[in-house]
């Protein structure tokens, strides 16, 4: 059995923020990959990365007539929550 020390309440607090950060990042993968697929299947791709993402977005903002609006309105709930799944992680303390 390998015995290891206590973990400071600084080092767990750590640990959360590494394990929350992964869990976000995780789910805006999802998330984008899931616009691009549904995008795809009507015929709408866009260059790979999460800044491209941004204009197969446009295209479910706007009253683009190559997507069905059953598709839209569910496309853009995919946007809105890939918007919403951020950290400004540069004003972590750590």
């Amino acid at each position: 059995m390998r015995f290891v020390e206590v973990k400071s309440p600084d080092q767990q607090s750590v640990m959360v923020l590494h394990k929350v950060r992964q869990i976000l990042i995780q789910q805006r993968t999802q998330l984008s990959n899931a616009i691009r697929g549904h995008m795809a299947e009507f015929g709408l791709v866009g260059p790979i990365g999460r800044e491209n993402l941004a204009e197969l977005v446009k295209i479910v903002e706007a009253a683009d007539e190559r997507l069905p609006d059953e598709a839209r309105v569910n496309a853009r709930q995919y946007a809105r929550r890939c918007a919403g799944v951020g950290w400004p992680w540069h004003m972590s303390t750590r």
